[in-house]
Parts: C-alpha cells; sequence; structure tokens
C-alpha cells in the first residue's frame, strides 16, 4: 500500500475510535460542499498527500492541473471517492466520504453531485458518526446502507446491492428494497417474487452478498451480476426475476476460459441495446497468464466476444498484452472505454496504466493516453495532467463518460477529467 493511501485509510479508524470517547458531543452534522468559486483559471499542484491534504507546491514530481473552479488544494473536500457515475444532465455523481474536521477526520458519508461547471453538493448524505439501523423506508441520514459502488437508475434512484438484496435510495431520500430478501431491510412482510438461491444455512436468499451493482437498460429493466459472477439475472419494472446467464455458460470448467463472459465490470450500450461486460481470470495451463475479455450480450442471452488479451504470454490475441481490466464503460456513441495497465513486453521502458478504447472490427485496444511517455520516464505512480498522449493514471477504480463525450475517471485520490479535445485535468478532489 502506497504510504499517501495509508494515511488517508486511518481516517475512518481514528474516527471510529473517536466516536466512543465518553462524554464528548459530536457537533452539527453539515453536509461537505463545493459551491463557492475560489480561483478563475486552471492550477497546476503536486500529488503529495499527508494529514489531512493531497498537494503541496514543491514542485518535485509530475504535476496535475486543477480545471475545477471550486476545487480549493489547500481544501480537500474528499476523503475518498468510492464510485461514480455520469448522469443525463452531463452531471457526475460520487459515493464515498467527504469533508475533514480539525483532526482530519472525515466528516460525512453518501453521495455528491459534481454539477457540469464543477460546484459541488451533497445529494444524500449523513454524519460519518451518526446512529443507523437497518430498515426500509427510512432515510438514508438514518440508514445503515453504506454502497462502496452504485448505478443511476433513469428515475434518479440510486442502485446497489446489499444484505442478499437490490436496493435503492430514491430521490426523496429513502432507502428502499427494489428485489430480494425479503428481510434486507428488516421488512419481512414486504416479499416479492424473486429466484430463490441456496444460501448457508439452509435460508433463502434472493440474491448473494455477492452480487454486484445492477445495470439499468432503455426499457427500465435492470441486470445483476450475482453468484460471484456465474449468475446473471434480469429483473423486471415489476419484480420478476429471470436468470438469462447460469453458470453452464459463465463458470463452466469445461469450457475454454477465454470463451466464457466474466461479469467484474458492466454497463449498457444504449445505442445498440446490449449489455458490455468486460473481467480478468487467471489461467494457470498451459502456463500461468491473465486472460481479460470482453463481452456483449444481447437482451436473449446471445453472446458475442469483442475482446481477448492475454498479460504474460509472447503473443496476445488482441496484439496488446493488458493486466485486467480497472473499469469500463460504454459512451453515448456505443463505443467501449476500458482503463488497463498496458504492457510493453518488446520495449524496456515502463508499463502504463492506460484509457483505451476498445477497437471491435479488429479485436484489439487503441490507447488514449500515456501513448507519447517516454521509456524510461521516471513516474513512480504519480499522476499527471496535459495532453491526453502524455497523461498518466495512478490507481483507477472507475470509468464514466458523459453525454457530451467527456471521460471522468475515479483514478486513486482524485476525479479526472478529460474533455472533448484530448485535454486531462483535475477535476475534483
Amino acid at each position: 500500500m502506497r504510504p499517501h493511501v495509508l494515511v488517508l485509510a486511518t481516517f475512518a479508524a481514528v474516527c471510529s475510535a473517536a466516536s466512543g470517547l465518553a462524554g464528548r458531543q459530536p457537533a452539527p452534522y453539515v453536509a461537505p460542499a463545493a459551491t463557492e468559486r475560489v480561483a478563475e483559471g486552471p492550477r497546476t499542484a503536486t500529488l503529495d498527500p499527508g494529514y489531512g491534504r493531497k498537494f503541496s507546491a514543491a514542485n518535485t514530481r509530475p504535476r496535475v492541473t486543477i480545471s475545477n473552479p471550486f476545487m480549493d488544494p489547500a481544501r480537500p473536500l474528499f476523503a475518498r471517492a468510492e464510485a461514480m457515475q455520469c448522469a443525463s444532465d452531463g452531471s457526475v455523481v460520487v459515493s464515498g466520504r467527504a469533508g475533514f474536521d480539525k483532526d482530519a477526520r472525515p466528516v460525512g458519508t453518501g453521495f455528491w453531485r459534481i454539477a457540469p461547471d464543477g460546484a459541488v453538493t451533497p445529494v444524500h448524505s449523513r454524519s460519518a458518526n451518526a446512529p443507523t439501523r437497518t430498515a426500509c423506508g427510512v432515510p438514508f441520514a438514518m440508514s445503515s446502507a453504506t454502497p462502496s459502488a452504485f448505478s443511476l437508475a433513469a428515475d434518479g434512484r440510486l442502485l446497489f446491492t446489499g444484505a442478499g438484496a437490490v436496493q435503492a435510495v430514491t430521490p426523496e431520500g429513502a432507502v428502499v428494497r427494489v428485489a430480494g430478501a425479503a428481510n434486507a431491510c428488516g421488512d419481512a412482510s414486504a416479499a416479492r417474487p424473486a429466484f430463490a438461491v441456496p444460501v448457508p444455512g439452509g435460508e433463502a436468499s434472493r440474491f448473494g452478498d455477492d452480487a454486484g451493482p445492477p445495470v439499468e437498460d432503455g426499457d427500465g429493466n435492470l441486470w445483476v451480476a450475482d453468484q460471484k459472477g456465474c449468475a446473471l439475472r434480469r429483473i423486471s419494472k415489476d419484480g420478476e426475476i429471470t436468470t438469462v446467464l447460469d453458470k453452464d455458460a459463465l463458470c463452466n470448467d469445461a469450457k475454454r476460459p477465454e470463451d466464457q463472459p466474466w461479469l467484474h465490470e458492466m454497463a449498457w450500450d444504449a445505442t445498440r441495446g446490449e449489455l458490455v461486460v468486460a473481467g480478468a481470470n487467471p489461467v494457470a495451463t498451459p502456463v500461468h497468464d491473465l486472460y481479460t475479455t470482453v463481452f456483449r450480450i444481447t437482451p436473449a442471452g446471445g453472446v458475442k466476444r469483442v475482446l481477448f488479451a492475454k498479460k504474460a504470454s509472447r503473443v496476445s490475441p488482441a496484439r496488446q498484452h493488458l493486466d485486467g481490466i480497472r473499469a469500463m464503460t460504454v459512451d453515448a456513441k456505443g463505443r467501449i472505454l476500458i482503463v488497463s495497465q498496458f504492457m510493453l513486453f518488446e520495449q524496456r521502458g515502463w508499463d502504463a496504466l492506460q484509457l483505451m478504447l476498445v477497437d471491435e472490427a479488429n479485436a484489439t485496444v487503441v490507447p488514449l493516453t500515456g501513448t507519447k511517455v517516454r521509456r524510461g520516464t521516471w513516474m513512480d505512480g504519480h499522476p499527471m495532467d496535459g495532453p491526453s498522449e502524455l497523461a498518466v493514471f495512478e490507481g483507477t477504480r472507475d470509468l464514466c463518460a458523459a453525454p457530451d463525450g467527456t471521460i471522468y475517471v475515479n483514478d486513486d485520490l482524485l476525479i479526472r477529467r478529460i474533455d472533448q479535445k484530448g485535454q486531462v485535468t483535475t477535476w475534483a478532489f
């Protein structure tokens, strides 16, 4: 773990320990926000996290360019941005922890919206120390729901999975159960018909606790990766659950691993009306390797592979070597974008974490960033902004594309923005 990540990771532990001090009364909760302009133009800074900070003015490493006029380098907003989704109005919704008290502990947890002009406002949030309970219909401020991954529905709901069910935060701020285990929110009377799945102890759970965040299609159906990626389920608007692909199609030892979709990342392609899934699978024979794949899945369950790359083998079917997939999205034009480490086996130099376009016609990838970083350049895991061919990512966790083609990357401690001209800047932190 890098030192600066360790510093920020300790904030939650410090906060938990401090909350138990006898006689200490928490201050009234004010949701963190960034709604006042602090600059009129871009500013450069060096990522150098420490206790309650993320930047330093010292130009000792590759620098980032802060383009958001509402973000103050001296006052970071996000303690940690967990996940991110692009909305239809051009804004970006971020989940995670935000705000710092005088002891550099996170103040709030929940969801924040970054407007197209850069202003950051809370959507649904609560104090990091607030007492919570597991129940449906309660406000998010009172709920124990803390989704680390989520998706956006067309009606404004924030969708996530947990406790064996698909749940949502409504636009009004209530946490509700959409489908799954009747007791997911402590409400046994609200059971809906669902696909029963055996779980240890002889009970019946509607979804495994490992199910990923649902993806909504153009008809309002929700697609969920379940059972550790060995089942792909579709939930209709009325709650009916269909298993579109089961373990015979997804986790079949008799099939070649490159022919089986991996549901680690999912996105809906509205242009073609298909689900796009991506992932990576370690393969031990005939030689230890990592297989990276991208598939398209039709509503009827038809499967088509559009990318297959290897990491360690001398020859990769995609003509490029990839180290898995960090994040994946589909833009408004139906193009599949992924972030992966680009392995340069035939060159002496640096293996780059890059944003890539999946070239479906040729079953390969086209790097969009980092293509002109000189071999042997010392980066030491630090991000660098600038023209896309010189930009460098550090530890990408999420990726989304706005309707106008702007791309946002949740890159470890920073949310970065790639405009339509290919300029990479730091958008939020």
